[in-house]
């Protein structure tokens, strides 16, 4: 019998009633448990980050494993290539058993799982059972008709109405235009967005009446504060302004200023910490960019320009093509809602850019990049033999850790998707590292 476990699987509660139960059914047979060969390495780290009761659960496992089987280490780097599972089934003629828990490694096995011989399995806390993954494609809530939603005749107002804070006097002129409308200053530290007319949509309307009855409590998510009309015409929604803080997307043109690798780092890590709220609220941003984001200092981060969010079932129904995984059809951007796993071009284009200061799709060759066609990852995950020193952005390539880098180049090669969680705990365990290296003056 051959029985690959991740180490997720280690974590869980009374698992080692089902290693006594292999053990006591197979007591003729051969077990051979696989375990990936990082996986000291992993418990280590979460050991370094005072996380000690994972951190010694899968060491401890690792023992018991070791005294009741026959153990292999197998590199798969980090759940991330499955060619080593390839070796195994050719060497042996039973089945292949993958025991796993994470999410993100059921996706990026499922492919390779098509093989008959190879079976995907997770502990329920009596047993295992199958893993079923469901369709991803859900309809939006998606009205043609126009006539649920008068529109107002003028195109350009001096005040606006909310049920919540009244009368409100906007700024002469617009302080941002954007492809849904246009921003405008209020009193009270509030911002008006007042949608283009291809917008005042009855979908949009919904879907903000829905999220201003929804509890987001995260400072650094500029939520809808209440809708706005004008003359009883629905036209766009309030937001909170936030001061002395810089556009992303201005900081990636200067290659973040004055902010240090190790700043960089800690943007990155409270990014994902705001992506992982929304994920975990099952709200997808959609149109995520740097246009979106403020950032005040390494710990203060915001993301605005909420009200065009997937809630529910009301989808986000404008994209960037330069942070879009393709390019998204009218209609499909309508009536169909986004996956959680869309947004991850974004997040790893994002992380890529706050942390080695270049395009993911970077060529010293051709330094234009064509957001349609030329999307060509061409870093290795192991340092070539260099003759010479090699370039800046190889030096920072080759200094990111290790599931980092992993991360990045099994996505960008392969749409191999680390999820935020499992992010977050690398760049945590990075940040600690590189911290304490400063602290010691390396």
């Amino acid at each position: 019998m051959n029985l690959f476990i991740e180490e997720s699987v280690f974590l869980l509660e009374d698992f080692y009633t089902l290693l006594e139960r292999y053990k006591e059914e197979n007591k003729d047979d051969t077990i051979t448990i696989y375990l990936e060969e990082n996986i000291e390495n992993n418990a280590n780290d979460l050991l370094h980050v005072k996380d000690y009761r994972s951190g010694y659960s899968i060491l401890n496992y690792i023992t018991l494993v070791s005294q009741l089987f026959k153990v292999r280490f197998i590199d798969t780097n980090n759940y991330l290539d499955t060619s080593s599972f390839h070796t195994i089934l050719a060497q042996s003629n039973e089945d292949l058993i993958i025991l796993l828990q994470s999410k993100s490694t059921v996706k990026n096995f499922q492919t390779f799982a098509q093989d008959e011989n190879i079976k995907l399995l997770k502990f329920n806390g009596k047993t295992t059972e199958p893993w079923y993954i469901a369709s991803d494609k859900n309809s939006a809530f998606y009205v043609e008709s126009t006539a649920y939603l008068a529109k107002p005749h003028e195109d350009k107002f001096d005040y606006v109405f909310s049920p919540r804070y009244g009368y409100l006097a906007l700024s002469d002129t617009p302080i941002y235009e954007g492809g849904e409308g246009y921003i405008y200053r209020t009193y009270n530290n509030m911002l008006a967005k007042v949608y283009k007319e291809k917008h005042l949509t009855y979908q949009n309307y919904l879907k903000l009446k829905s999220m201003i009855n929804m509890e987001v409590f995260n400072a650094s998510i500029i939520w809808p504060n209440d809708i706005i009309y004008y003359r009883s015409h629905f036209i766009g929604y309030l937001m909170d302004e936030i001061s002395d803080a810089e556009v992303m997307d201005d900081l990636r043109d200067y290659s973040f200023g004055d902010y240090s690798p190790r700043d960089r780092v800690k943007i990155a890590l409270e990014f994902l910490k705001i992506i992982d709220y929304l994920h975990n609220r099952n709200i997808v941003v959609g149109d995520l960019k740097f246009d979106n984001i403020l950032v005040k200092n390494s710990n203060e981060l915001y993301i605005i320009d909420t009200g065009s969010f997937q809630v529910q079932d009301y989808p986000c129904v404008v994209y960037n093509l330069e942070f879009s995984e393709y390019a998204y059809e009218e209609d499909e951007l309508k009536k169909v809602l986004r996956t959680q796993e869309s947004e991850y071009f974004a997040i790893n284009k994002i992380l890529y850019e706050i942390l080695m200061l270049k395009n993911p799709f970077y060529n010293a060759d051709n330094i234009e990049i064509d957001p349609e066609n030329e999307r060509n990852f061409t870093l290795t995950l192991k340092p070539p033999n260099f003759t010479q020193k090699p370039p800046h952005h190889l030096q920072m390539w080759f200094s990111l850790d290790t599931k980092i880098r992993e991360s990045f180049y099994y996505y960008f090669k392969e749409k191999k998707i680390t999820y935020v969680p499992e992010l977050i705990k690398s760049f945590s365990i990075f940040y600690d590292k590189i911290s304490k290296e400063t602290v010691h003056g390396r």
